[in-house]
This record gives C-alpha cells, structure tokens and sequence, in this order.
C-alpha cells in the first residue's frame, strides 16, 4: 500500500499494520460504505496522533486492484486522514476515528495532493473530485470517456489524461485546482 504525506499532519501511520489482539494500548475501527458492498479485500493501517492515542482501522474495498487504488494520504485538514481501501476513499478523523465519511468518488483509481491548494484530488474512469479543508470543494464530471488518469499537476494546474470515445484516440485535459474547470482540452495524438 503506497503512503502519501504531503500536506501537513498531526499523526503517524502505518500501513499493512497487523490486528491489535490484546494490546491495551491500541483499538480496532471497522470502517465499510454500508451493508450494500461486498467487501473484496480489507487493509489495515494503525494510526498513532501527537496524543500519544494509538489505533488501527480496518477499511473495506470493493472494486478490482488495478484499476482501483490503495494507499493512505494525508489530507487538508492536518486531524484527519485519508484512506483509500481497493477504490472506496475514507476520511477518518485521528483524534476521534468514529468520525468519518466516504470519499464523494469510486472507484478511485488516482489520487494527488496539491500542497499549494492545500487540497486532495481523487479520480475515478470518467471524473475528479476535490477536498478542501472544509470538505468537498468541486466535482468537474465527465471529462473523458474512460480510462482518465492524474498524470501530473504542475502551478496549480492538475493534467489528466483518458480516452475521448467519439474521437477514438486519448486526450489530455487541464484542470483548474482552485475550481475545478476545464482549462485546456487537447487531442494527444
């Protein structure tokens, strides 16, 4: 599972963590979408805060890896963390890990961070979404037909790429970080 700290954070992680069977120092957190998913893998990551408060949380996935992603990130709200478990994204309060919500987008299949922005940037085959520090910031929906990757952000500026099916051939667009709009749109050829 990749780990991604790039925003400011109050905690530590550990992926691939193991379960805390009789240790009183840590506690287990289940976190699923709901009894409607079919859970096809779990992680587990422990998750350690400046309170010296230890606990490990096991997320439900539910899509195929590849195309779906895993890995934890730090989020824009420097309390809280993000996980993403087999394309289904949570963000977990540390300090109080029963406090969460289910990322507005699946399956992820890219994620970025944008210090600059202060933002997280998830991606599914079609769609971005955006989170601020106040939670979702923007949805810039249907930009590509399928397949759309995050392939690079650069001044404020994400690039994404996938393929345009009227066309038949891939397309790179560029996506304004602050808003979320389609700034560039350009055949790749």
């Amino acid at each position: 599972m990749k780990v991604l700290l790039e925003l400011p954070h109050d905690y530590a992680v550990q992926p691939d963590a193991e379960l805390p069977s009789g240790r009183p120092d840590g506690q287990l957190f289940e976190f699923s979408p709901g009894v409607r998913s079919g859970a096809r893998s779990t992680c587990l990551i422990q998750v350690r805060t400046g309170e010296r408060v230890e606990w490990t949380g096991r997320f439900v996935g539910d899509y195929d890896e590849p195309p779906a992603i895993s890995m934890v990130a730090s989020s824009p709200d420097r309390k809280k963390v993000c996980v993403v478990c087999s394309g289904r994204g949570y963000i977990v309060d540390t300090a109080r890990p029963d406090r969460f919500y289910l990322v507005d987008c699946f399956p992820i299949c890219s994620l970025t961070t944008i210090r600059s922005e202060a933002a997280i940037v998830f991606g599914n085959f079609t769609d971005l979404v955006a989170y601020g520090r106040g939670g979702l910031s923007w949805k810039a929906t249907k930009l590509v037909s399928d397949g759309m990757s995050i392939v690079g952000v650069d001044n404020s500026m994400i690039t994404v790429e996938g393929l345009n099916s009227a066309s038949g051939t891939s397309i790179r667009i560029a996506i304004d970080a602050r808003t979320g709009a389609v700034v560039d749109a350009r055949g790749k050829g």
